[in-house]
């Protein structure tokens, strides 16, 4: 396999700043990506929200049901951060 493969089809996203307002980048970003067809699974990042789009949403990453493999990517307000993520607790 090459080695890139991992890192530009990862299993999972989590993304931080997306919500049910669709003016939002975090927003539109997610939508992108369900209306594209990704087949991973999509995991967004709200500490308010309790659903996103329709999708459960998580506090935190440390709320996460599962985290697939390393690597994987996580869209932050827009910015790209790829590789393992830690959040430390509040």
């Amino acid at each position: 396999m090459h080695p890139l493969k991992q890192l530009m089809n990862p299993a999972s996203l989590a993304f931080w700043g997306a919500s049910n307002n669709p003016m939002k980048m975090g927003t539109i970003q997610l939508t992108n990506v369900l209306e594209t067809g990704y087949r991973g699974e999509v995991f967004p990042i709200h500490p308010t929200e309790s659903t996103v789009l329709g999708l459960p949403a998580y506090k935190s990453i440390m709320d996460l049901p599962r985290i697939s493999p390393y690597p994987r990517r996580t869209l932050w307000n827009g910015i790209l951060c790829q590789g393992f993520i830690k959040q430390a607790p509040v």
